[in-house]
């Protein structure tokens, strides 16, 4: 829940209202934003190289449209959270 609210909530914003200032990237805002923030996101997840580092980077970009699309961060948080729910219990199997 943090995470999302940190990434796709306060860090989303920041560099959306950032971006969208800037005449040239108004066109591609909401795609720089997410993949932007998907990157970040996937490097905070320390240790992961590779094939997991690439995954979580397809991951945070799917939250950030889910954001970008509900126009609110709490979809991404629960999609998340269903997420990491369903790959524990696989794990658990």
């Amino acid at each position: 829940m943090l995470e999302e609210l940190l990434f796709r909530g306060l860090f989303f914003w920041l560099l959306f209202q950032i971006l969208s200032r800037v005449r040239a990237f108004q066109r591609y805002t909401c795609p720089a934003t997410v993949l932007v923030i998907a990157f970040v996101f996937a490097l905070s997840h320390v240790g992961r190289t590779g094939l997991s580092l690439f995954t979580t980077f397809l991951t945070g970009a799917a939250f950030g449209w889910l954001r970008v699309r509900s126009e609110s961060a709490a979809a991404a948080a629960l999609m998340h959270g269903v997420y990491n729910f369903v790959l524990s219990w696989i794990a658990t199997l």
